[in-house]
């Protein structure tokens, strides 16, 4: 511990790795710095600034932060070399901060309704018991307090840590509760929690060990090497605890026959006319199609462009110099509907141009004409036709995933298809949008939102038994959504 050695040789090495460990752990996630700068703060303080302050040790100590931080001069390296994908052109000194910063940069839309902060704290407290399993999160509490009654120090600084990460995780994640990448921001406190856990694992042991031992003396004809080989069996239980959690969460983190972003991508990229524009609105889709357009080398004529962006001048300049010819309209355009229908109608007489679904705008959907996973966008108003419909259903009954997929799969085509579910929905086609949407909920079963949006559906169509059924379905999975409560309450 820290107090042990804080006034040996040992305690300059272990401060020196620690701020080069910190400002390594900043390259990861800038967010980092609210989860673990007050909660370090708070342990200097218990032990006294004073062993702190020596002016050497705080510039030697800067200095290793920045050399963890070095670590981000690979992005004016790579940037000055003109990549396909240069976001933020952080080849200058002002670009690079502005990048790190994220300065005008595109934020991530809200896809969620009525969630508040408390919920989504709530929410990611959860993750240890998800994460670990019930009977392992009990472990991880019982870690806790031997370490709480072991040394009080080490606990306040592993336990706020973890505070500190939770609200800051919640505070960021203000977008979805279904935002899978919320285990990567949760990662110091599972980090703690995982401490706690194997600090857990050695109180049991010790005291399983105890009791053999204090048998022992009780009852007669017990040899030791019986009483050992009973601590032995208790160990390789403990040991053997890993399987139990890759009996769990093997089938979702094996990628290894997991093809369909690729699949996916390339039926997309197959889909659409020569010399077309594709507007993209989420990374899941955006991702797979520059691999294969810039990197494969896969219809080359095709033009990828990140919708969100585009909103972003560097990167409106990217597109600019990398796809000359294309026009973008004039910025202040923040609505990603109306700027996808811009840049159809401006670009029409030379490329056609195709998006996904991000937009409920009435004057943006009648400008769509349903292609494979995507949609054209119609410089004219479209009027479906009965083969039109038919087509775009004949493609997912071929092209939808029937095997197993991973999480993320599941999400993705599950919002896919929901999303076909909305269109047809705005269209006033209610029989078509309530297929697609037992359709989706097929795929993601646990998607709350698909459960809330046939329970406004069947709402709509006067079925108050099933609305109400899927609404409170919905709310098993998300009890923090009012306008489904506001339903409930109003059917």
């Amino acid at each position: 511990m820290w107090s042990e050695i804080e006034q040996s040789s040992s305690s300059r090495k272990l401060l020196l790795l620690f701020a080069y460990v910190f400002g390594l752990s900043l390259t990861n996630h800038p967010l980092l710095i609210i989860t673990l700068v007050p909660a370090f703060l708070l342990f200097f303080l218990i032990h006294g600034f004073k062993s702190f302050l020596s002016p050497t040790k705080l510039i030697i100590g800067a200095a290793f932060i920045l050399l963890g931080l070095s670590v981000y001069l690979y992005l004016p390296v790579r940037s000055s070399l003109s990549p396909a994908i240069n976001w933020g052109r952080p080849d200058t000194f002002s670009g690079l901060f502005s990048y790190l910063l994220r300065i005008g940069q595109p934020q991530a839309a809200s896809t969620e309704v009525g969630s508040s902060y408390l919920s989504r704290v709530g929410f990611d407290l959860s993750f240890p018991v998800n994460q670990f399993g019930l009977f392992f999160f009990w472990l991880g509490v019982i870690g806790a307090f031997s370490l709480f009654n072991a040394n009080r120090k080490v606990f306040i600084l592993t336990i706020s840590i973890f505070i500190f990460n939770v609200l800051t995780a919640a505070w960021a994640t203000d977008f979805s509760l279904r935002n899978y990448d919320l285990l990567g921001y949760l990662l110091p406190s599972l980090s703690m929690f995982a401490i706690w856990f194997a600090l857990g694992v050695n109180s049991i042991l010790s005291l399983l060990t105890g009791m053999l031992l204090g048998s022992q003396n009780k009852v007669m004809g017990r040899s030791h090497r019986t009483v050992s080989w009973m601590g032995y069996l208790l160990l390789g239980m403990f040991l053997l605890s890993p399987l139990y959690q890759i009996s769990r969460n093997f089938s979702d983190c094996n990628k290894r026959n997991q093809v369909w972003a690729y699949r996916y991508a390339s039926l997309i990229l197959d889909s659409v006319k020569k010399d077309a524009i594709i507007l993209v609105g989420d990374d899941n889709t955006l991702t797979p199609l520059w691999y294969l357009n810039l990197s494969q080398k896969k219809r080359p004529d095709v033009k990828i462009l990140s919708i969100s962006a585009v909103t972003q001048a560097s990167y409106r300049e990217q597109v600019i110099q990398q796809y000359q010819g294309i026009k973008l309209p004039h910025d202040g355009l923040n609505d990603l509907g109306e700027l996808a229908r811009e840049i159809s109608q401006i670009n029409a007489n030379h490329y056609p141009v195709y998006s996904t679904y991000y937009s409920t705008n009435p004057d943006f959907i009648q400008h769509l004409r349903p292609a494979g996973f995507i949609f054209e966008l119609c410089p004219k108003p479209v009027i479906l036709t009965d083969n039109d419909i038919e087509e775009q259903a004949k493609f997912l009954r071929e092209n939808l995933p029937k095997d197993k997929v991973d999480l993320i799969g599941r999400e993705q085509f599950g919002n896919l298809v929901f999303n076909l579910g909305g269109f047809y929905d705005r269209l006033s086609l209610a029989p078509k949008s309530i297929e697609y949407f037992l359709q989706a909920l097929e795929i993601d079963p646990s998607n709350s939102r698909i459960y809330f949006q046939l329970g406004k559906a069947f709402l709509k169509n006067g079925d108050k038994q099933k609305a109400f059924e899927f609404l409170q379905a919905g709310l098993e999975l998300d009890p923090y959504n009012q306008e489904a409560r506001k339903l409930l309450e109003s059917s």
